[in-house]
């Protein structure tokens, strides 16, 4: 196996991994403390869905997200990975994820679809994600086909 094509299963296995730190069926809770794994330690989330840009560091996500789950704020979350485009250039890559999201806030069942881009860099042989950007898709808004093909 190439070393690219090792790298490429790698960042595979560390997508699938954040969005399974994220996700849990009511009644439970996510195992979100795992992105302190997979993410650098000033790993940035930034939610661009807003007016502005919000950013938030990997550790106050997890307490941030947590303590919204634990206040049963946010009662369940499922996102998964559509498709995918990433590119892969020695140390650092680049994966433009499509997700579909569907979760219960405020007892308000909510479905989106969007785009995660994500910031990969190799450290000691372990891929990790250095920032994490989201923009869901609107009505006025859609995600070009390109992004949807598997």
């Amino acid at each position: 196996m190439s070393d690219s094509t090792t790298d490429l299963k790698a960042i595979e296995e560390t997508t699938l991994e954040l969005y399974r730190s994220i996700c849990f069926e009511e009644g439970g809770q996510p195992p979100v403390e795992k992105m302190r794994e997979i993410f650098i330690e000033d790993g940035l989330l930034i939610n661009t869905n807003g007016v502005e840009p919000v950013g938030i560091y990997v550790e106050d996500f997890i307490s941030t997200y947590q303590e919204q789950v634990e206040e049963g704020h946010i009662t369940s979350f499922h996102e998964v990975e559509l498709s995918n485009k990433t590119e892969l250039f020695g140390a650092i890559a680049h994966r433009f994820s499509t997700y579909e999201a569907s979760y219960m806030v405020a007892g308000k069942k909510t479905t989106t679809r969007g785009i995660n881009s994500l910031q990969f860099i190799k450290v000691e042989d372990t891929w990790q994600v250095t920032c994490m950007v989201w923009c869901d898709q609107t009505d006025q808004r859609k995600i070009p086909p390109r992004y949807l093909e598997t």
